[in-house]
């Protein structure tokens, strides 16, 4: 039927033409849901993903962190405070 032979004779163009793209878009929707149906199961499900995010770091822990390397940089010796302390210190010849 779908050919449009034997039955089809009778039946107008634009019936058969409706017909054979409903019967289209039928089949590629039904190769659509076989394909999902396929891939699916190997997806995250959603207890999974929520397992996972939570033990990501949150704002709260990346800028509690930041703040303590904000810290720890503040308190190191620059270039110059570096070069001051290696030139204070006693050479070889004067020892």
């Amino acid at each position: 039927m779908i050919k449009g032979q034997n039955e089809w004779k009778n039946i107008q163009e634009i019936v058969r033409t409706t017909f054979r793209a409903v019967v289209d878009v039928l089949r590629s929707q039904g190769l659509a849901i076989r394909e999902l149906e396929r891939v699916v199961p190997t997806k995250a499900a959603k207890a999974e993903v929520n397992a996972g995010l939570s033990l990501k770091a949150n704002v709260a822990d990346v800028s509690r962190t930041l703040a303590e390397v904000a810290s720890s940089i503040e308190t190191k010796l620059n270039l110059e405070e570096v070069q001051s302390l290696i030139d204070e210190k006693v050479g070889k010849n004067e020892l």
